[in-house]
């Protein structure tokens, strides 16, 4: 069967022939043809030319092609060095419905992929050597990239007290606080730091905080979920899971009603996956029992 123009444009652009994507382009319309069009500009470095169709057209491309269009909204970005624009689109594509587990895990992947490309231009010029200037920044994504590098063996004082400044200040976002938290124990800081935070306020130790991935009730909460029968749920769940583990931190997640916290992180994986307007797929406590007791950790 004789292929058409928009798989021969698929088939130029797998071999990096841009000039004949784009020719063969030329009179084709709709989302695939444009996109192709997006894909071709970007082989052939008309950046310009990719960012005006691409970011004209995104709404169209992310109902047809989600993954694909967030990976091409990150390379414009970076290519354009716009990270004002691509911070606004962490937020923009975290407003959209859910897709997928696999779109969900590139979406808690982007404020990493952001700060180190953020940490990567900071640092032409000057190696990878911190500076104080990106710890005491407005912006915590800048802030995280810059402690994403440092190794807490090697470092002086300077850096330490502006870490232990950043986990002190209730300004800062929880996920900065909770970083700049477990630096410190790595650190095996010894001084005692005040810390305020919804739930707790006193002097606390960072040498002696507890390490979060070795919480029993997370790890009770994650066995429990690792047993249910519908896996995209379960995996769900589980990102739910960490997220409330960072936000708690340095508190304990709770151990006490664990089967009690793994319904409610299944129902709410459940109504993430399913048609949240009419709430068809929410569960029943004996649905989700049912869910639960497949692994056996639930009786």
């Amino acid at each position: 069967m004789r292929m058409g123009s928009l798989e021969r444009a698929e088939e130029a652009l797998r071999e990096g022939k841009g000039e004949e994507a784009l020719a063969l382009l030329e009179d084709e319309s709709g989302t695939k043809a444009a996109f192709l069009k997006v894909s071709a500009y970007l082989s052939l470095s008309r950046l310009a030319a990719a960012s005006d169709l691409f970011f004209k057209e995104r709404e169209a491309f992310f109902d047809l092609y989600p993954k694909k269009t967030i990976e091409v909204d990150f390379e414009l970005r970076f290519l354009a060095k716009d990270f004002d624009g691509a911070y606004q689109d962490i937020a923009y594509f975290n407003e959209k419905p859910y897709v997928s587990q696999e779109v969900e895990e590139l979406l808690r992947a982007l404020p990493r992929l952001v700060s180190s490309n953020v940490a990567a231009l900071t640092s032409e010029g000057k190696g990878a050597e911190l500076t104080l200037e990106e710890l005491h920044s407005h912006d915590d994504y800048v802030v995280l990239a810059a402690l994403s590098r440092l190794d807490p063996k090697e470092h002086d004082e300077g850096v330490r007290l502006a870490v232990r400044s950043l986990a002190a200040s209730e300004g800062r976002s929880q996920d900065l606080r909770t970083y700049a938290l477990l630096f410190l124990k790595a650190y095996g800081d010894s001084e005692p730091l005040f810390y305020a935070r919804k739930g707790f306020s006193g002097d606390l130790v960072p040498s002696k905080l507890p390490d979060p991935t070795k919480e029993e009730g997370r790890l009770r909460v994650l066995e429990i979920l690792a047993g249910v029968k519908d896996v995209a749920a379960g995996r769900l769940a589980s990102s739910l899971l960490e997220s409330a583990v960072i936000a708690s931190y340095p508190l304990p997640y709770p151990k006490s009603d664990v089967e009690g916290a793994a319904k409610a992180l299944l129902r709410k994986a459940l109504s993430l996956l399913g048609d949240e307007d009419d709430g068809s797929l929410t569960p029943s406590d004996k649905e989700l029992a049912e869910l639960l007791s497949a692994g056996g950790a639930i009786k």
